[in-house]
């Protein structure tokens, strides 16, 4: 496995982030404590499958019609410039 730098890492569960449920088969839920700025979804291919600005601490991305398969987020919170980085699995 490569190594990724720091800022490419998987999130730990550092200002409460998480992605549920997942795998997710209609809705996938991020919730932080404090408010998510930024959210890139990109498919295996390294397409970008959704991208938004927010100011919010609860996200539903809808992915009921997204091709089954493995999904990398890239998110940002306010108050860091770190760029968190989740797997999402939908079914």
């Amino acid at each position: 496995m490569a190594h990724l730098p720091e800022s490419d890492r998987e999130a730990e569960p550092e200002y409460g982030l998480v992605v549920s449920p997942n795998p997710a088969t209609t809705v996938a839920r991020v919730t932080a404590e404090v408010p998510i700025r930024h959210v890139m979804v990109y498919d295996q291919m390294g397409r970008l499958m959704y991208r938004d600005e927010h100011d919010t601490e609860e996200l539903l991305l809808n992915v009921g019609r997204w091709p089954k398969g493995m999904y990398v987020m890239r998110i940002h919170l306010e108050g860091t410039t770190k760029q968190y980085v989740q797997k999402l699995i939908v079914q």
